[in-house]
Protein backbone atom coordinates (compact mmCIF):
# COMPACT_ATOMS: atom_id res chain seq x y z
CA UNK A 1 0.00 0.00 0.00
CA UNK A 2 2.80 2.39 0.91
CA UNK A 3 4.56 1.73 -2.38
CA UNK A 4 1.40 2.49 -4.37
CA UNK A 5 0.90 5.85 -2.64
CA UNK A 6 4.62 6.67 -2.87
CA UNK A 7 4.71 5.84 -6.59
CA UNK A 8 1.67 7.98 -7.40
CA UNK A 9 2.79 10.94 -5.27
CA UNK A 10 6.34 10.96 -6.63
CA UNK A 11 5.09 10.96 -10.20
CA UNK A 12 2.75 13.89 -9.50
CA UNK A 13 5.36 15.88 -7.58
CA UNK A 14 7.86 18.45 -8.81
CA UNK A 15 10.03 17.56 -5.81
CA UNK A 16 9.86 13.73 -5.70
CA UNK A 17 12.69 13.49 -3.16
CA UNK A 18 10.51 15.33 -0.61
CA UNK A 19 7.72 12.73 -0.75
CA UNK A 20 7.44 10.64 2.41
CA UNK A 21 4.85 7.98 3.21
CA UNK A 22 4.26 6.57 6.69
CA UNK A 23 1.87 3.96 8.07
CA UNK A 24 0.40 4.09 11.57
CA UNK A 25 -0.92 1.29 13.70
CA UNK A 26 -4.44 0.17 12.76
CA UNK A 27 -7.23 1.87 14.71
CA UNK A 28 -10.61 0.15 14.71
CA UNK A 29 -9.40 -2.18 11.97
CA UNK A 30 -8.38 0.66 9.66
CA UNK A 31 -4.79 1.46 8.71
CA UNK A 32 -3.87 5.11 8.42
CA UNK A 33 -1.36 6.28 5.83
CA UNK A 34 0.23 9.71 6.08
CA UNK A 35 1.59 11.33 2.92
CA UNK A 36 4.00 14.25 3.34
CA UNK A 37 4.87 16.39 0.34
CA UNK A 38 6.66 19.65 -0.35
CA UNK A 39 4.28 22.60 0.17
CA UNK A 40 4.71 23.58 -3.49
CA UNK A 41 3.43 20.14 -4.55
CA UNK A 42 0.34 20.17 -2.37
CA UNK A 43 -1.85 21.53 -5.17
CA UNK A 44 -0.60 18.91 -7.62
CA UNK A 45 -1.31 16.06 -5.20
CA UNK A 46 -4.74 17.32 -4.21
CA UNK A 47 -5.74 18.42 -7.71
CA UNK A 48 -8.58 20.59 -8.90
CA UNK A 49 -11.53 20.25 -6.52
CA UNK A 50 -9.73 17.34 -4.84
CA UNK A 51 -10.09 15.06 -7.85
CA UNK A 52 -6.51 13.77 -7.82
CA UNK A 53 -6.42 12.88 -4.13
CA UNK A 54 -9.86 11.31 -4.46
CA UNK A 55 -8.57 9.12 -7.30
CA UNK A 56 -5.54 8.10 -5.20
CA UNK A 57 -7.86 7.20 -2.32
CA UNK A 58 -10.05 5.12 -4.64
CA UNK A 59 -7.04 3.20 -5.97
CA UNK A 60 -5.75 2.71 -2.44
CA UNK A 61 -9.17 1.53 -1.27
CA UNK A 62 -9.42 -1.02 -4.07
CA UNK A 63 -5.95 -2.36 -3.30
CA UNK A 64 -6.70 -2.52 0.44
CA UNK A 65 -10.02 -4.29 -0.09
CA UNK A 66 -8.30 -6.83 -2.31
CA UNK A 67 -5.87 -7.54 0.55
CA UNK A 68 -8.68 -7.72 3.12
CA UNK A 69 -8.38 -4.51 5.12
CA UNK A 70 -9.35 -0.84 4.92
CA UNK A 71 -7.21 2.25 5.15
CA UNK A 72 -7.39 6.03 5.24
CA UNK A 73 -5.04 8.52 3.59
CA UNK A 74 -4.06 11.85 5.14
CA UNK A 75 -2.02 14.44 3.25
CA UNK A 76 0.35 16.82 4.97
CA UNK A 77 2.63 19.50 3.55
CA UNK A 78 6.07 19.42 5.13
CA UNK A 79 5.97 23.08 6.11
CA UNK A 80 8.98 23.05 8.43
CA UNK A 81 11.26 21.49 5.81
CA UNK A 82 12.38 18.60 7.99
Amino acid sequence: MLELVRFLAKNLSSFPDDVEVFESEPKNGQKEILLKVNPEDLCAVIGKNGRTIRAIRVLMGVAATKKGFSCALKVDADLDGE
